[in-house]
């Protein structure tokens, strides 16, 4: 059974994530910030998971509670994941919207720019590495998790025509 200061540990991992989240990007400037998020909410959740079980005691510890505090810290590094991203969402939906209103339409911000500034993100992250004319995935973990959708998607809708 966890304690009220193990549950209190768990239940706040979102701001135990935006804490260390605001203090990792100030000292890791030069990094990209998804990486950084990334990177600081992995650091919390396995923190919360170890912090409430290592408060349990040894004669409390079991299967469903680490089953537990992992299940609500992966929730709570989730939850804070795309807190972040709505974050950047509404960043980005403001530039567009500055653009839109100061640019005349296909003036500077083509969808071959978009491209561009895009696949450049994906090469920073080191996710993506140019060769020639082309790019080649450095990491095959977004590939897995992008066929693993379509897979997902395909056993959801198998007559959908694609």
């Amino acid at each position: 059974m966890i304690s009220n200061f193990g549950l209190f540990v768990l239940v706040l991992t979102p701001l135990w994530s935006l804490v260390l989240h605001a203090a990792a990007s100030r000292i890791f400037k030069s990094f990209p910030a998804q990486k950084v998020a990334i990177a600081s909410i992995w650091v919390t959740v396995i923190s919360s998971i170890l912090v409430s079980l290592i408060q349990l005691g040894p004669e409390y510890r079991s299967l469903s509670s680490f089953l537990f505090s992992l299940v609500m810290a992966l929730g709570g590094g989730h939850l804070y994941f795309h807190f972040f991203n709505m974050g950047e969402t509404a960043r980005r939906i403001r530039i567009l919207t500055q653009l839109r209103l100061s640019i005349p339409a296909g003036e500077d911000y083509t969808p071959e720019k978009i491209l561009e500034v895009r696949l450049g993100r994906l090469v920073t992250m080191g996710q993506l590495e140019p060769i020639q004319e082309k790019f080649k995935t450095r990491s095959t973990f977004f590939l897995i998790i992008a066929l693993s959708i379509k897979k997902y998607e395909y056993l959801l809708f198998p007559n959908h025509k694609r």
